[in-house]
């Protein structure tokens, strides 16, 4: 199974794709429908399942976050950003680039229990 931690903003998505006993892997996506396509076809190469995590940016995360949602064999982990931070404080993460996030967020997913994020439609 992948680990992924995502850090989104309106532009990319600065990915860090983990498996066990694997170096770690950093790729970067545009955070647009072609961008997310290609995510989910990379997240799932060879047939791995794929846990995904990423922090709640509004706007920016959710048309992400659905399509991921409806994508095969990918479970994704949208967590409150305040909860990311506390996390990245506490392993003493001292800078702040979109790479060091992602690497935060997917140690986040590593170490912590994973809440599957679903969309509830609202009729």
């Amino acid at each position: 199974m992948y680990l992924i931690g995502v850090d989104v903003d309106s532009v990319n998505l600065v990915c860090q794709r983990r498996r066990t006993c694997k170096p770690h892997t950093f790729k970067t996506f545009p955070n647009n429908p072609a961008g997310h396509r290609r995510f989910i076809k990379w997240a799932t190469q060879r047939g791995h399942s794929t846990r995904v995590c990423m922090e709640a940016t509004g706007v920016y995360s959710v048309p992400y976050a659905l399509a991921l949602h409806c994508a095969e064999d990918i479970e994704v982990a949208v967590v409150n950003p305040k909860a990311i931070k506390k996390f990245a404080d506490a392993t003493l993460q001292r800078g702040k680039t979109d790479a060091m996030d992602a690497n935060s967020i997917a140690e986040y997913l590593e170490r912590m229990l994973f809440r599957l994020w679903y969309h509830r439609l609202i009729v």
